[in-house]
């Protein structure tokens, strides 16, 4: 997937600078927070292992879900936080995943308690600009993680 970014921050004098394909960017730029090149498939077979208990011993896992701190003001509407993984309110229940995102990108997921349901949304992100992933994204990803196949 290539990325694009509104780089007009970075450069305002630039003439029609707008749109540059940042697919050539190295993510390290970011540091730890931008090191994960993944796909799709990769994080839904990340998230089974996980929530499944083929990653961690059990006690490890519960605590990941449960040691959790109350988030606030964040968006998409996390409710908690904790080593490493969010729970999400949804329209249809908890949530579990995180996202990310580097300039032209943003990937997002969302699981079930034991990942049997799953969503990963990949898509083109200005985070040069835009610093919240807005409504109408997660109205969008909220909606597709809650209309399970019949």
């Amino acid at each position: 997937m290539h990325g694009y970014a509104d780089v007009t921050p970075l450069l305002p004098d630039a003439p029609d600078a707008t749109r540059f394909d940042v697919t050539g960017f190295s993510p390290s730029e970011a540091g730890a927070s931008d090191a994960l090149v993944t796909t799709a498939a990769d994080l839904t077979r990340f998230y089974r292992a996980l929530l499944r208990g083929r990653l961690l011993p059990p006690h490890l896992l519960r605590r990941m879900l449960t040691d959790t701190v109350p988030t606030t003001g964040s968006a998409p509407p996390a409710v908690a936080y904790g080593l490493g993984i969010y729970v999400y309110a949804t329209d249809c229940g908890r949530a579990y995943g995180h996202g990310g995102s580097s300039p032209g990108y943003l990937t997002f997921t969302l699981n079930d308690r034991d990942a049997r349901h799953q969503i990963v949304a990949h898509t083109n992100w200005n985070s040069l600009v835009d610093t919240e992933i807005d409504d109408d994204f997660w109205a969008a990803f909220q909606q597709g993680y809650c209309t399970r196949p019949r």
